[in-house]
């Protein structure tokens, strides 16, 4: 009867363990099965903790009513974070052109810094025969073109073109005031 127990025991033991064995061979299945390899379609947010190993977020046309940040810190000093601003933490590098334009009555291209010294810099390239050309202006002719640049006394001083294009001689064409011609 003791070695009808012991086997008894020794059988229940092999069922625990086929079960237990049964049981974590389905949970790996069920990971397993989690893991997407080409598409994902989903009616809702897809959230995603931990790595993954997405190269391209999209080949259309990304779309937000509110913004786009890129990194993971920064301070968008300019920005309200709305109807589609673009915030980059850290450097930018567009491929073509960039087109700055508004329907506000004043639109703004800003280049700001912290160091000791920030630049705009237009056409630095290393071609031959290469012409770099900075046009201020408007479509309309009545609207004027005004440069504004502070001197090493901290005063601003002020310069917009005169009324004829043909005026090009040493002085003509342009006038300084301390004035503002904005």
């Amino acid at each position: 009867m003791h070695a009808d127990i012991q086997k008894g025991i020794r059988f229940g033991k092999q069922v625990f363990i086929t079960i237990v064995s049964g049981f974590l061979v389905g949970m790996l299945s069920v990971y397993a099965a989690t893991t997407i390899s080409n598409n994902i379609v989903t009616g809702g947010t897809l959230d995603v903790t931990g790595v993954t190993t997405l190269t391209t977020m999209t080949s259309t046309q990304a779309t937000s009513s509110t913004s786009f940040w890129i990194g993971s810190g920064g301070t968008a000093t300019w920005l309200n974070l709305a109807g589609g601003d673009l915030f980059v933490q850290d450097d930018l590098q567009l491929g073509d052109r960039l087109t700055v334009g508004g329907t506000a009555s004043s639109t703004a291209l800003i280049v700001g810094g912290t160091a000791t010294s920030t630049n705009l810099t237009i056409g630095e390239r290393a071609a031959a025969n290469a012409t770099t050309t900075l046009t201020l202006g408007d479509l309309v002719a009545e609207a004027a073109t005004c440069i504004k640049m502070r001197t090493t006394a901290g005063e601003w001083v002020y310069a917009y073109a005169t009324s004829s294009s043909a005026m090009t001689a040493p002085g003509w064409g342009l006038r300084w005031t301390a004035t503002s011609c904005e």
